[in-house]
Parts: C-alpha cells; structure tokens; sequence
C-alpha cells in the first residue's frame, strides 16, 4: 500500500485578531507492487494514482464589543 499525504496553509492576519485561513490538503493511496526497490518507478507509480484533494477557507472576524 503507498499513501502520500500533503497539507498547505495559508494564513492572513487582514486586521489586528481578524484572520483569514486557506488550506489545501492532498491525499494519495493506492496498490504498488511489492518486490525490489526503485526510486524512478515508486515515485511515477505515486503520482499515477488517483488522488483526493480538499480545499478549505476559514474567515475570523474580531468584534470589538
């Protein structure tokens, strides 16, 4: 089994305690063969196979009250 896991954020302070947060999340898994081990053909083996991705905004807003 070959998993292969990514995240990225991305974080903006707009205004003092105001943030806004933009996530990318990437997820692989699937069947290799096993047997003998070749950098060249696992790595085109992981990016042959189907991948999930999730994209996610958060938005913070302070109210000063």
């Amino acid at each position: 089994m070959t998993y292969f896991i990514s995240n990225l954020v991305i974080r903006w302070e707009y205004t003092p305690g105001s943030t806004l947060y933009v996530v990318l999340s990437q997820g692989r898994e699937g069947e290799t063969a096993q047997g003998d081990f070749s950098f060249n053909d696992d790595m085109r083996d992981l990016f042959a196979i189907h991948r999930h991705n999730v994209f996610l905004i958060k938005l913070n807003y302070w109210l000063s009250i």
